[in-house]
């Protein structure tokens, strides 16, 4: 990936990353223009797979399968991005180096309740919001400034 790319990236999933922080939430105006960029572009090189993963998950939004969080729309325009296999696990294991110990920490006098809140309900997260793009951000800037491609 050319070096101006990998810092334009960097930035936009900065500014991401401080919109989610401070408004718990990610507007549609950052994240589609990325994804729909991203798609025409493996579109165009010929990576008819990743578009139609993209589009398949995309649709399964739309309907509300997947949620109504920006988050869900941020991991399509990384895909998109970086369809490499060796992405998912890079990004996974930055996840649940963050997510496991923070959600320890957050409900430790609540043990019962730490399963449960892996995973927050549509209610609490329409009432606090859970700003996660940083992490997602964060994997993703590790792979994409440790890879060799």
């Amino acid at each position: 990936m050319d070096i101006w790319l990998r810092i334009g990236v960097s930035i936009w999933l900065v500014v991401v990353s401080v919109v989610d922080l401070r408004t718990r939430r990610i507007p549609n105006a950052l994240v589609l223009p990325v994804l729909v960029a991203a798609l025409a572009c493996r579109l165009a090189h010929g990576n008819w797979l990743v578009g139609l993963v993209c589009v398949g998950l995309y649709l399964l939004w739309l309907t509300g399968f997947l949620g109504g969080a920006g988050d869900a729309k941020l991991l399509m325009a990384l895909v998109a991005l970086f369809p490499a296999v060796e992405f998912a696990p890079v990004l996974a294991a930055v996840v649940l180096a963050v997510t496991l110990p923070w959600t320890a920490v957050r409900y430790r006098r609540h043990w019962g309740e730490f399963f449960r809140n892996l995973r927050p309900t549509e209610e609490r997260l329409e009432r606090e919001g859970v700003p996660f793009a940083w992490v997602y951000a964060l994997g993703t800037l590790i792979y994409m400034w440790t890879s060799i491609s």
